[in-house]
């Protein structure tokens, strides 16, 4: 509670250190915005002088970049700032879904062509119809070329097949 009061400071304002904390957040969200295709961009609930400085700013460099980003960041904290950033969050978690799904499957792909029939039992009961046999074949081959030093053609098989037998279930 004192240090509450403290921050407010004798004038009931926030102080210069919660000022700038409030600002650096509203850059990075600036910054996040500015990140994001058009197509992701239009699924925020942005008021369209914001949604069309942020595309303006996707074509910035260096300075007008920093300049465009300062201005951003005055657009934002007249804006409701909160409510921007969770939309953007719930619009970022299918990737990040999918990111770990795709890291997922990369480990799956390594572990077998490692030799390691565990994981083939283990992707039995977790992916319906996957056929060991096919998956054996195919990470002995990219074991193999693998060990002569070919491009890894195998691995990737191996990879597609995994990760459309993951996609199906």
């Amino acid at each position: 509670m004192k240090r509450e009061e403290e921050e407010a400071g004798a004038s009931g304002r926030p102080n210069k250190s919660q000022l700038k904390r409030e600002t650096d957040a509203l850059r990075a969200l600036a910054q996040r915005l500015i990140a994001l295709p058009p197509a992701r961009l239009n699924k925020l609930p942005l008021d369209d002088e914001l949604r069309q400085e942020v595309l303006a700013a996707q074509d910035f460099e260096r300075g007008a970049l920093a300049r465009q980003l300062r201005y951003l960041t005055g657009l934002l904290r007249a804006a409701d700032a909160a409510l921007i950033a969770n939309a953007l969050d719930r619009v970022d978690q299918p990737r990040r879904a999918e990111a770990r799904a795709f890291q997922q499957v990369e480990q799956w792909r390594d572990a077998l062509i490692a030799g390691d029939d565990a994981v083939l039992e283990a992707l039995a009961g977790r992916l319906p119809g996957i056929d060991s046999d096919h998956a054996r074949r195919l990470a002995a081959a990219a074991r193999e070329e693998r060990a002569l030093g070919r491009p890894p053609r195998s691995g990737r098989q191996l990879f597609r097949y995994l990760a459309g037998l993951l996609e199906a279930s």
